[in-house]
Formats: structure tokens, sequence, C-alpha cells
């Protein structure tokens, strides 16, 4: 809890999603996201992400899910 609203899931995130993008050919990266954490998906939209569509989850439940295209050179 102590960690918490201070940034650094997404800060891991966009480190992950970067590296994606650097080592690999890559178009995409897609996240799914539990329903209950608007919160993640808000953060995840400031990223670059975009919803794409609600899916069920076996052992999530509801999620969005969530795109980012690979950055134009």
């Amino acid at each position: 809890p102590e960690h918490r609203g201070r940034g650094l899931g997404l800060s891991a995130i966009e480190l992950l999603v970067r590296e994606v993008f650097e080592t690999t050919l890559a178009l995409a990266c897609v996240l799914r996201v539990p329903v209950r954490s608007e919160g993640l998906a808000r953060g995840l939209e400031r990223l670059g992400f975009a919803w794409q569509d609600i899916r069920k989850d076996t052992s999530l439940g509801p999620t969005w899910t969530m795109r980012r295209e690979r950055p134009r050179r």
C-alpha cells in the first residue's frame, strides 16, 4: 500500500513497452485490464494505450483489452 499512487506501475509498463518495441518487430503491445481497475486503465490511456473491447477472462473476470501501436519512425 505504501507504494500505491506513485506511478511506479505505469513507469514499469512504459519501460516494458519501450523494450518490446526496441528489441522486436511487434506492431503493437496489448494488455488486458480487469474492469475493476479503472485507475490503471486511465493511466494506460495517458501512456498511449487505446481501448479495443471488453472480454471475459476466466481468472480476471471482465477485462478491457487495451492496445498501443508501435510508434512510426
